[in-house]
């Protein structure tokens, strides 16, 4: 598709100026020991401004393939893909037929299964996943279950390679659909997600789901 391949430059160019916010947060301070903090932070505030900007765009493209294809077409197209430029094994399971999702559930499905893929890319050490999706007329069902190393082990540097950034933006993206995030680290090796979005009841966001401590609770379960 024409947004994977923007999707793939995008993905790059933040992880270009990534490095090139790390190289020049060291050479100031190593040309300047005492250098103004104000200064530095100045630069590292560009770059944050400029990695927001980059994933607005990302998610514009996402979510105008999402309407354009269809929810299943779009999931399809993101493992496909992934399976096809990493050479990790991953499969997709898809209840027949597909039923007419409210887009806030398209979207919020599309998130759990793009950071999921993130996720096995970046520190997991996975060789494979499956993700399965069921749904009928009162709630969706969605789950990964990966051979990698878990959730507290995986460490990165690139972009988005933290875990907790890929964990938090699903739940900002279930929060309006009442839609529950189970994390549990898999004996003796791997990480299963899952999550369960009823489809008829809506409410606004809360500020509960946002932090660490609540992500951290939802790992002990």
């Amino acid at each position: 598709m024409v947004g994977g391949r923007w999707r793939g430059l995008i993905e790059g160019a933040g992880d270009a100026l990534t490095r090139v916010a790390r190289e020049a947060h060291s050479l100031l301070l190593e040309a300047h020991p005492e250098l103004d903090v104000g200064s530095v932070m100045a630069v590292r505030r560009r770059s944050i401004d400029a990695l927001e900007e980059l994933e607005a765009t990302r998610e514009s493209i996402d979510r105008a393939t999402l309407a354009r294809v269809g929810l299943y077409d779009d999931l399809r197209d993101l493992v496909g893909r992934f399976s096809q430029t990493t050479d990790t094994y991953c499969r997709l399971e898809l209840g027949a037929g597909e039923p007419p999702f409210p887009a806030p559930v398209q979207w919020a499905l599309h998130v759990f299964v793009d950071e999921v893929l993130e996720g096995l890319v970046r520190g997991s050490r996975a060789t494979g996943a499956v993700l399965t999706l069921r749904a009928d007329a009162r709630h969706v069902t969605l789950s990964s279950r990966d051979d990698g190393i878990g959730i507290l082990a995986r460490q990165g540097t690139g972009w988005r390679a933290s875990p907790m950034v890929s964990l938090r933006r699903i739940k900002r993206a279930l929060e309006p659909l009442r839609g529950g995030l189970r994390v549990a680290n898999v004996h003796p090796r791997g990480l299963d997600l899952r999550t369960d979005v009823p489809l008829a009841t809506f409410k606004k966001p809360t500020n509960s789901l946002h932090s660490e401590e609540g992500i951290q609770a939802a790992q002990n379960e």
